[in-house]
């Protein structure tokens, strides 16, 4: 996924996109970045978080609307 909110994420976060895009499921995500289940599903919740979105579904449906959220967000904090 290319986007300026993308490259402002930490790699594991920008590689735990590419493999939801993908549809790995957690179990497959956490084999391959080898880490614990718990830490995909808490990793996976800050990301969605950040992105500000609810499941996994609302990556694989709406890519547009979290560059537009993240845009949202920077110019709020830019006028800070």
């Amino acid at each position: 996924m290319a986007g300026p909110f993308s490259d402002r994420l930490k790699p594991r976060y920008r590689k735990m996109l590419q493999l939801v895009f993908e549809a790995a499921s957690n179990r497959d995500i956490g084999a391959r970045l080898k880490i614990n289940l718990r830490i995909v599903e808490s990793e996976l919740g800050k990301l969605l978080a950040m992105l500000g979105l609810n499941t996994r579904q609302d990556i694989t449906h709406q890519p547009d609307s979290c560059q537009r959220k993240s845009r949202r967000r920077t110019k709020l904090i830019e006028k800070q």
